[in-house]
């Protein structure tokens, strides 16, 4: 990760390719692929059918988020790489279903991780019934997850072990990490390839994987997925500082009160500027309270460091563009296309 992709501009739009307008009353507008759409209708039956087919109690734990709904980002990205082979076999719903599995699982381990209070707009499953109930129902929708992926052979669990074991290596990573100050942006970029691009690597290779695309395709898609991942990440870092509670839902600056320094933060450390300076000073305390942390978060906000990170952001989502162009022309490309500017434009939607 070299310092000159900070340095980097904002200005990604992408030429035009004759696709149509998507529609902004759509759930995802940047998904022009009508098959894609029409199998994720098919996978949000089958999550909202493993929600009632076990004890009323497991169901309603388990069945929290699948209940609540979400953007299926990964299941869409795993049955747009399965367009690059034969997308009309079968297993590649199924392994959709297994990713959305796997993904909710995570989420309900964060919210008991950061003691978090509400997700996808509704109370957390640790918020409801407590720490312990919340663990079980993750670690069940994990299990479903990994007896799905299980049914589809030894190279699928091989590509799936590998990612989860890089999830859990870069989330023991950033453990380590906790209010380190001196933490360098290659450790830091390591961290989110492995803690979270990961999980979308894992999507576009598997849907080439098990529906019979050619090597060099899965490799330009686990490409294309691995440089999404970085993007939505930062992306992601730039709102949970930049954005108030009202708009994103939950309070601001939550990893930085926790000593979990992203990349707006660490601009603003090694920007050698008074403000840095400050910065510096207050993290060094061994406890925040509530007016540090918002002093804290005031001068991230003045520095540049949300707008570099942006641009930063946008060079990773620019390689993944790269890795698109390389793959055969169609809808899934198209959708791959816009998938990459959207994630560096929230406001577009995605």
């Amino acid at each position: 990760m070299t310092p000159g992709l900070a340095r980097a501009g904002t200005d990604m739009r992408l030429p035009d390719e004759g696709e149509p307008e998507a529609s902004g009353d759509r759930p995802r507008p940047w998904l022009t692929c009508i098959q894609v759409e029409h199998d994720l209708r098919q996978v949000e039956s089958g999550l909202q059918a493993l929600v009632g087919a076990s004890d009323p109690l497991v169901d309603e734990v388990c069945g929290q988020l699948l209940r609540a709904g979400g953007k299926l980002m990964r299941p869409a990205l795993l049955l747009l790489g399965a367009q690059f082979g034969d997308p009309a076999r079968p297993v590649a719903i199924r392994m959709a279903v297994a990713m959305e599995l796997m993904h909710v699982a995570t989420l309900y381990h964060d919210d008991i991780v950061d003691l978090a209070t509400m997700r996808r707009g509704v109370a957390s499953a640790n918020a409801r019934w407590g720490n312990k109930l919340a663990a079980f129902g993750g670690a069940f929708l994990l299990s479903k997850a990994i007896e799905t992926f299980a049914s589809a052979g030894d190279d699928v669990n091989a590509v799936v072990s590998e990612a989860v074991h890089r999830v859990w290596n870069g989330q023991m990573r950033e453990m380590e990490s906790v209010k380190a100050l001196d933490i360098d942006e290659a450790r830091l970029f390591s961290v989110i390839e492995q803690k979270t691009a990961a999980f979308f690597e894992l999507p576009c290779e598997l849907g080439a994987l098990v529906c019979g695309a050619t090597t060099s395709v899965r490799a330009s898609l686990a490409a294309y997925g691995r440089n999404l991942g970085v993007a939505f990440q930062l992306i992601d870092d730039v709102m949970d500082i930049a954005t108030d509670k009202a708009e994103f839902g939950k309070e601001p600056g939550i990893d930085l009160r926790e000593g979990v320094y992203t990349l707006p933060v660490l601009y603003t450390l090694h920007s050698g500027t008074p403000e840095g300076r400050r910065l510096r000073e207050i993290l060094a305390r061994p406890d925040l309270n509530g007016e540090d942390a918002q002093e804290a978060l005031a001068l991230v906000r003045c520095t540049g460091s949300l707008a570099r990170t942006s641009g930063t952001a946008t060079c990773f989502a620019q390689r993944a563009i790269v890795y698109a162009r390389r793959l055969p022309n169609g809808d899934a490309r198209r959708s791959l296309l816009r998938l990459a500017d959207a994630v560096v434009q929230p406001a577009t939607g995605i």
